[in-house]
């Protein structure tokens, strides 16, 4: 097995906030999903749609929320970018 490289304190933390972002879009890109495909059924079924709007409050307000998903993973890159050409 290789033997593990400390990484000082600051890249630590970094990658960690990294993790956390990548974490977080993952689930959104997976919710934005779910939820297309529950809008999708929903019209196809009236008993379904009465049902959603009976439990939740707002079902359908996630479409007034754009996909930011792109632009939180190319700052992503660019923060691993820094990390890796610092010398």
């Amino acid at each position: 097995m290789a033997k593990q490289k400390t990484l000082p304190d600051a890249a630590f933390i970094e990658l960690r906030e990294i993790q956390n972002i990548i974490g977080m879009a993952s689930f959104a890109a997976e919710a934005r999903r779910v939820l297309r495909e529950t809008q999708l059924m929903a019209g196809c079924t009236p008993q379904l749609n009465a049902q959603l709007l009976r439990l939740v409050e707002a079902p359908f307000d996630w479409l007034d929320y754009p996909d930011r998903s792109a632009a939180v993973l190319e700052n992503v890159y660019h923060r691993l970018h820094l990390m890796l050409d610092e010398d």
